[in-house]
C-alpha cells in the first residue's frame, strides 16, 4: 500500500465494510489480538476479503494514525500471526501482511467459496 493509497483510505474518515482500523499494540496483547482475529475472520466470510489496519485508532469517529512503536511492531511476525489466527479458524486463513513505517496492514482474502478462486495471497 502506498502512501497515497493510505491517505485515501484515512481521508474517508470512517471505517468501511472491507476496512477495519485498530489501535496500537503488540501482537500479545489479548484485547487487541481478539479485535484483530474478530475483523480477520468476518473479512475471510466475504467475497473480496477485506484490510485491517494497525495503528489507527478511531475514537468518537475521528481517525487518528497514531502508529505502532518500534517495539510492538516487532510483534506481528506473519508466522505468528496465522499460527494464532489458525487456532480460531477452520478451514485455515491465509493472509498477506505488510508494515508501513509505523502501521501494521493485514489482508485476509475472501472465501474462495464466494469469490470462485483459490484465495492465495503471495
Amino acid at each position: 500500500m502506498t502512501d497515497l493509497e493510505f491517505g485515501e483510505i484515512l481521508s474517508l474518515a470512517y471505517e468501511r465494510r472491507a476496512t477495519e482500523f485498530k489501535g496500537p499494540g503488540p501482537l500479545s496483547s489479548p484485547q487487541l489480538f481478539a479485535k484483530v482475529v474478530r475483523a480477520v475472520l468476518g473479512m475471510a466470510n466475504t467475497q473480496d476479503g477485506g484490510l485491517v489496519v494497525i495503528g489507527v485508532e478511531d475514537k468518537a469517529g475521528v481517525l487518528n494514525p497514531v502508529g505502532v512503536a518500534q517495539s510492538d511492531l516487532r510483534t506481528w511476525k506473519h508466522d505468528d500471526l496465522t499460527a494464532r489466527i489458525a487456532a480460531f479458524a477452520d478451514p485455515f486463513v491465509s493472509l498477506s501482511k505488510r508494515s508501513e513505517r509505523t502501521t501494521q496492514t493485514i489482508s485476509p482474502p475472501g472465501d474462495p467459496r464466494i469469490r470462485g478462486d483459490s484465495g492465495i495471497v503471495s
